[in-house]
């Protein structure tokens, strides 16, 4: 996805290029919610675009940036800056699954959601998708839909106990959700989406406004 972004946007500045007359600079604000890469798309357009090296802080919470930096050069001839921003959330989600993806993913704190919960809902996910990295991962000797049962084998793989000998599954379920953010669990999205969808999306076929 996210080579598909930066062709896209060489595509933009090649036309650009060709206009030089008609432009000298353009400045892009980058806007999104929190934790979805908007740090990391500047740094990886700038690396591609002029060859050097990170200029935008990232991490794997929400709240790295938190503050509208000044301008970043990601190309030359016509000059391009961007300007990256603090994570924009909407006051409220309505949709229960949406909601999840937004926190597995690491879009808000990880406190205000329960991590069971989230952990069930990426198995459900992996599962979907035939992705059983986990059953590895995590040592568990063939795939489940059981949560309990991901929670409870992990758990025991890195020793996960409170006090009295119980099973720390929270700590478990905490330690699943790094793993997938860190890409473990491969490189995939939970949205659904097919070429026909991303094709459009890349080249629209009208301008007209729903």
């Amino acid at each position: 996805m996210r080579q598909r972004l930066i062709w896209h946007w060489l595509q933009h500045t090649e036309v650009a290029r060709s206009g030089r007359g008609r432009l000298s600079r353009t400045t892009v604000l980058v806007v999104g919610m929190p934790n979805v890469g908007k740090s990391s798309i500047i740094n990886a357009l700038r690396r591609v675009g002029v060859g050097r090296g990170k200029a935008a802080a990232t991490g794997a919470q929400p709240g790295v940036t938190r503050t509208v930096a000044g301008t970043i050069k990601v190309f030359e001839d016509p000059d391009v800056y961007l300007i990256d921003s603090p994570g924009v959330m909407v006051p409220r989600i309505d949709d229960p699954v949406t909601s999840l993806k937004v926190a597995v993913t690491g879009g808000i704190r990880d406190h205000l959601a329960d991590e069971e919960i989230m952990v069930d809902y990426l198995l459900f996910r992996l599962n979907q998708l035939n992705n059983t990295r986990y059953v590895n991962l995590f040592g568990l000797e063939c795939p489940t839909d059981d949560v309990h049962t991901l929670l409870a084998r992990t758990a025991a793989r890195i020793g996960a106990v409170r006090r009295g000998g119980e099973t720390d599954t929270s700590a478990a379920a905490m330690y699943i959700l790094r793993k997938y953010r860190e890409g473990r669990l491969g490189r995939f999205t939970l949205d659904s989406f097919d070429e026909a969808t991303l094709g459009s999306y890349f080249h629209p076929t009208s301008n007209k406004a729903c």
